[in-house]
């Protein structure tokens, strides 16, 4: 058996033992649970031994973007002429209240041919401003838009005081294609991002929904068996 199938299997036995644990609702099944850690931090391990990786994310270059926009009064922006494919939309917004903060929010999205997605909503919430600049001053190209698909949404926020949510206006909103699981940033699909990925699912680095695989919403071992049958 060569590494990759054999990470491969360690891997689909740390998932079915955790699908295992979720549907079953007994006590019998608690020995699943405290198995799944060491297996996935052996795993880890071959990873680190057998391939060598550095374990610190790739700098990331200046964003290259299809399109920008700017939400309107409502805080609504749309991009259209979109093949079908995986995409984040990121937006940041300035206010001048509270001496001056910026907001910033990206939603990962995967769209089919000639579909056209509403209601993806992106919220926004505290951010960096180095972040926020990195959206304004994205390059544009916008050589890729040859599709009939589009995507559509509200910019949203904490409403007055922070209670309940309110649209933003005049956000900033660019549309960028990705390859997803690419946690590494070479644009390129290798063990390593599989090894990213299995280090957020046992919470030694911070999750990055760029290595959903599933579009679940979390980063977890099945993410990372599924990066690793791509490679």
């Amino acid at each position: 058996m060569n590494t990759k199938n054999f990470i491969v299997q360690q891997i689909s036995t740390a998932v079915n033992q955790r699908i295992s644990y979720t549907r079953c609702g007994n006590t019998k099944t608690t020995g699943n649970v405290r198995s799944l850690a060491p297996i996935l931090s052996l795993v880890v391990f071959l990873f680190m031994a057998l391939l060598i990786v550095p374990l610190s994310a790739t700098a990331q270059s200046d964003i290259t973007a299809l399109a920008n926009t700017t939400s309107d009064e409502n805080g609504n922006y749309t991009f259209s002429n979109l093949p079908a494919g995986d995409y984040i939309i990121s937006v940041a917004h300035y206010i001048t209240a509270m001496g001056g903060k910026w907001f910033v929010g990206s939603r990962y999205i995967s769209v089919g041919y000639g579909e056209d997605l509403t209601d993806i909503d992106v919220w926004l919430d505290f951010g960096e401003e180095a972040t926020a600049h990195d959206i304004l001053n994205a390059t544009i190209d916008p050589s890729g838009l040859t599709g009939t698909s589009s995507i559509s949404g509200i910019t949203l926020g904490a409403g007055k005081y922070g209670v309940g949510e309110a649209p933003k206006a005049n956000a900033t909103v660019i549309i960028s294609s990705y390859l997803k699981g690419d946690l590494s940033g070479d644009d390129l699909l290798t063990p390593a991002d599989a090894l990213i990925a299995l280090q957020m699912a046992v919470g030694t680095r911070e999750p990055d929904l760029m290595g959903d695989m599933n579009f679940d919403g979390i980063v977890t071992s099945l993410d990372a068996l599924m990066i690793l049958q791509a490679v």
